[in-house]
């Protein structure tokens, strides 16, 4: 009984601080890059963020893990978003 009680309280503070970096950090990076009006990181890293992300999100939905899914949902929702404004300030050359 005490493990699962453990295993909530570490999967809740786990999950809020995954969002905080995915609806905090991420948004941030694309605020400043709308800001400038041009990508303001490598694509190479919003491609792997999106990756890794994603590749967390499938191992979630398989372990039916709720925690990870909501966090690396998110994230590789918002990863996408930052990947396409990337390569959208990247193609207009702003």
């Amino acid at each position: 009984m005490q493990t699962d009680k453990a295993t909530r309280i570490a999967g809740t503070v786990a999950t809020v601080l995954s969002l905080s970096m995915v609806l905090i950090g991420l948004p941030s990076q694309m605020y400043e890059n709308w800001q400038k009006h041009q990508a303001g990181m490598s694509i190479f890293l919003a491609i792997t963020a999106f990756v890794l992300y994603s590749a967390w999100s499938i191992y979630a939905i398989l372990k039916k893990d709720r925690y990870l899914i909501i966090a690396q949902g998110t994230g590789a929702i918002v990863a996408f978003a930052l990947l396409v404004q990337t390569i959208y300030y990247m193609v207009t050359n702003r």
